[in-house]
């Protein structure tokens, strides 16, 4: 951290125990200008941050803290293609996917793969693609897992549309009921299988493609099921092992993660439900917010702002989650997405020169749909005693009933509104007065109605929710994610955290397999005696 950056730190710390008890409310009443200061609208996107805990001293204060931390040249190498990914030693240039960026050979190469796919997914779209038995592949069973599913499972159920020529299967988990479920009515003559994996090793994606190949084979009553597979990797040898023809495998590149891939040939079974002109909107809607954050000074800049006030409130207000809350069906996917984005790039201890951090880093994330959140989780956000910071999605335009569509608008809008304004024990008071209620009943009941009020949020609204929109969504919020991975120190573009897991469970499917006995703890130990029987 640089000298001014500490002092920045310094400068926050202080601020932090000026303002810490004070809220947007009081904020509201200091700052006559503070809506249209910390509003700001980019692809298809209005994002009015005035209910977040943060004066317009403190954004000030944190925008020179930023700036002070090497934000601009973090953003420059991103969009640049240099080797952001310190650890790895590599580029993380999913900008380039959607065109956008001064990447110019990771565009060029990104280009004409997708050229290649979107040509594919045409072909499924109007039928020209056939099994061994010449009948059309009409439905696409997607084997991903994490970055590889997450994503193109997202987009597919925000934008898909019920005419689509083709039908799309998500298969993520190795559970058997979860493949027996996702081909539940499929006829493995009109079914292709697409495998997305960058390694083509990931040990739950390789059980899911064998068990699909089995039910191919079984289905089709040949081993040379060739003709209904294709595949997503990095290794053409071991998908040209799997059986996928060489023609049909499509590339992903070391310079781009898995969680920031959905922009790619990753997505080709989205290409091929959404058709190629909703799937071009969705980079271009992408490709516009990363021009607004490329472009825009810090205090100006959406994603910027956003990950400016998600730091104040880790870092100083010590708030350990924020929820995520859309208020459309179709977005319901969006907290999981959000939750591996953020959570896999910020849940880290370690610096980029491989020192511990000594404070807080990222978030723990979750959320529903709207709706469902306010009949579970909202009781917490309006009463309880952790402040949780929340992002609210809304959706300006109707996309089918305007009175119903009216609902959704208006709770998002009351919702953000309740967890400002709160309920003081004077305003339960007078309600429950005015419903002529008894006297000592009101003293009795009051107390539990009251709300603080005072609950940050961030709230989002989209102009319509189509393919644009919802790119610049996603966009905003990896770019959000990455700023605030500048801001705490540490390597956004690795994921060494999901590894030593994954190792233990080979080792002790090994040792199932074999009835071989190697050294764990004690509680695992006796709950792998528990698997075997030995405690029947």
């Amino acid at each position: 951290m640089t000298r001014l950056a500490e002092q920045g730190v310094s400068e926050l710390a202080g601020l932090a125990r000026e303002e810490g008890a004070q809220d947007a409310r009081d904020f509201f009443r200091n700052e006559p200008g503070r809506v249209d200061a910390l509003t700001i609208r980019a692809a298809g996107i209005t994002a009015d941050f005035s209910k977040q805990s943060v004066s317009q001293t403190c954004l000030e204060a944190l925008v020179r803290f930023a700036d002070a931390s090497g934000i601009d040249e973090a953003i420059a190498n991103l969009a640049s293609g240099a080797p952001v990914n310190v650890t790895e030693q590599r580029a993380a240039s999913h900008m380039a996917l959607r065109g956008a960026g001064r990447d110019e050979s990771g565009k060029a190469a990104a280009r004409s793969e997708l050229d290649r796919a979107m040509r594919f997914a045409n072909a499924l779209r109007a039928g020209e693609i056939s099994g061994v038995t010449g009948k059309p592949l009409r439905n696409i069973l997607h084997i991903g897992i994490g970055g590889s599913d997450l994503g193109p499972r997202l987009i597919a159920k925000a934008l898909g549309e019920a005419g689509s020529p083709v039908r799309a299967r998500f298969l993520a988990s190795p559970d058997p009921d979860a493949f027996a479920h996702a081909v539940r009515d499929f006829d493995p003559a009109e079914t292709l299988v697409f495998v997305v994996s960058k390694s083509f090793g990931t040990a739950e994606t390789k059980a899911n493609g064998a068990a699909a190949r089995e039910w191919l084979e079984a289905g089709l009553g040949t081993k040379d099921v060739s003709a209904h597979l294709a595949a997503a990797s990095a290794a053409p040898d071991k998908a040209a092992a799997f059986g996928v023809p060489g023609e049909r495998v499509f590339e992903m590149w070391d310079w781009v993660g898995g969680r920031y891939s959905l922009w790619s040939a990753v997505s080709m079974t989205v290409m091929a439900v959404l058709g190629e002109a909703a799937f071009r909107a969705l980079l271009q809607g992408a490709a516009a917010m990363d021009d607004h954050f490329t472009a825009s000074r810090l205090d100006r800049n959406m994603p910027v702002v956003m990950a400016l006030a998600a730091y104040w409130n880790r870092v100083f207000l010590g708030r350990q989650s924020a929820g995520l809350v859309p208020y459309a069906t179709r977005l319901s996917l969006l907290p999981a997405w959000l939750q591996q984005l953020s959570m896999e790039s910020l849940g880290k201890r370690t610096g980029l020169a491989g020192d511990e951090i000594g404070g807080d880093t990222g978030a723990i994330i979750w959320g529903a749909e709207g709706p469902n959140g306010q009949h579970a989780f909202f009781q917490l956000l309006h009463q309880g005693s952790t402040i949780v910071p929340v992002d609210i999605i809304a959706v300006r335009e109707a996309n089918g009933d305007p009175v119903r569509h009216r609902m959704m608008l208006t709770n998002a809008l009351g919702q953000a509104e309740a967890l400002l304004s709160g309920r003081s024990f004077e305003t339960a008071s007078a309600e429950l007065a005015a419903r002529s209620v008894d006297p000592d009943e009101i003293r009795r009941l009051a107390p539990h109605l009251v709300m603080p009020g005072g609950r940050p949020t961030n709230f989002l609204m989209l102009d319509r929710l189509d393919p644009y929109c919802v790119g610049g969504l996603l966009a905003l919020y990896e770019h959000s994610v990455f700023v605030q991975s500048v801001l705490f120190g540490i390597n956004a573009f690795d994921q060494y955290g999901v590894e030593l897991g994954k190792t233990l469970a080979s080792t002790l499917e090994r040792e199932l397999e074999t009835g071989a006995s190697g050294i764990h703890d004690p509680s695992t130990m006796r709950l792998l005696g528990r698997v075997r029987g030995d405690n029947d």
